[in-house]
């Protein structure tokens, strides 16, 4: 991988999506990447499979944070964006939020429950 210059991400994925995968939590996944020793390869946390797994997300994530090379985010139960609220807009179907707040900040997100 050195030579290549290229990183292997390691994802958890939650058994009820994917029944038998090999690895499921996010404590298995940070076992097999102590286990193989490389600094190149880190875990993949997709917000999704681990609250889905496991539940408590913010101290998974925290616990696992100085091997986390990249973050999926989407919500539980149906992988939707997150909603994103206080000034920003959430573009439907676009894949990602719009970052212009607005400038008095009165504005809600669009679909906010608030």
């Amino acid at each position: 991988m050195r030579r290549a210059d290229v990183s292997l991400l390691v994802e958890a994925i939650n058994s009820g999506d994917r029944p038998g995968a090999f690895i499921q939590r996010q404590g298995q996944a940070a076992e097999l990447i102590g286990i193989l020793g490389s600094d190149r390869i880190r875990l993949l946390v997709d917000f999704y499979h681990c609250q889905t797994a496991q539940g408590d997300l913010t101290r998974t994530f925290q616990r696992h944070a100085p091997l986390i090379g990249h973050v999926q985010v989407a919500d539980v139960p149906t992988r939707p964006e997150p909603r994103v609220r206080r000034g920003y807009r959430v573009r439907p179907r676009s894949g990602g939020a719009d970052a212009s707040a607005s400038a008095t900040g009165s504005r809600r997100a669009e679909g906010s429950t608030r």
